[in-house]
């Protein structure tokens, strides 16, 4: 499986070996823009990204926006099978920490505080879906209706 990343609308990357890349998306400031990834069989060239850093439609597209300095980051996940559609967010049960996290730059919408967690449990989140391309089950999520 290959992770690829729109990391904060600014360049576009791939990797066989996610680890490296995951740890770059954690400590990216994402306080004007997300980053968008996807796992996919192949490579994503950079011939096949658009403007906007986005790569052609996979079967699910997670959205990642974190703040380094606070601690916290938040997922969404939206998939493309009937039963697993979403979008979903990821959700924190014990705490709303005081953080603002985008959904998407460009309008700007944010996750709610609810979503937050802390870095740890994004890391493994992430590992988890560059292991298999599917919403990962080690974070509880709660749906939500903004694109």
């Amino acid at each position: 499986m290959i992770l690829n990343a729109s990391i904060a609308n600014k360049e576009f990357q791939s990797a066989e070996q996610a680890e490296a890349l995951i740890e770059q998306l954690l400590y990216t400031d994402h306080s004007s823009w997300e980053s968008r990834l996807y796992v996919t069989e192949t490579f994503i060239g950079p011939d096949e990204v658009d403007e906007d850093w986005l790569p052609p439609p996979p079967p699910h597209e997670v959205t990642l926006a974190v703040d380094p300095e606070a601690g916290y980051g938040a997922i969404r996940w939206i998939g493309i099978t009937v039963e697993d559609t979403g979008p979903y967010v990821t959700h924190n049960s014990e705490a709303e920490p005081e953080v603002e996290l985008l959904t998407d730059g460009g309008t700007p919408h944010y996750f709610p505080r609810s979503a937050a967690l802390p870095l740890s449990d994004i890391r493994n989140a992430l590992l988890e879906f560059a292991s298999n391309g599917k919403r990962p089950e080690c974070v509880q999520w709660q749906s939500f209706d903004k694109f």
